[in-house]
């Protein structure tokens, strides 16, 4: 498992959500989002979520100009840093440039999802 280094915590209504990034030189670029409090037992029926999304090395640069374009962040965990982004957002930014990722989710029920983008 890589290195990730935590980005942010916020902690709001009894939720708390961690926000980390990494990526070695060559390995993907990798976003993971850990939720846990009210809102997850709502939206998952469990205690707490983790979610990744890794975009191939081959895109950082593409990543990052468009993160710099619709969010002002010069870095991965400069958009991590903001409260008012989240892992979808990410996705969202990826599925509108056209860059591909990968999607990991699993909750403290092991309900799991993952989407492959042919890393």
């Amino acid at each position: 498992m890589e290195e990730l280094t935590v980005a942010a915590r916020f902690e709001s209504a009894g939720d708390v959500r961690k926000m980390s990034v990494g990526g070695a030189p060559g390995a993907p670029l990798v976003l993971r989002e850990e939720i846990e409090g009210p809102s997850v037992r709502v939206a998952h029926g469990a205690d707490r979520a983790l979610l990744d999304v890794r975009v191939p090395a081959s895109c950082t640069g593409r990543l990052l100009a468009a993160l710099g374009e619709l969010f002002g962040a010069r870095s991965l965990a400069e958009f991590a840093r903001d409260e008012g982004n989240d892992i979808l957002d990410l996705m969202d930014l990826c599925d509108r440039e056209g860059i591909p990722y990968d999607f990991g989710f699993i909750d403290s029920n092991e309900d799991a999802a993952l989407r492959r983008a042919d890393l």
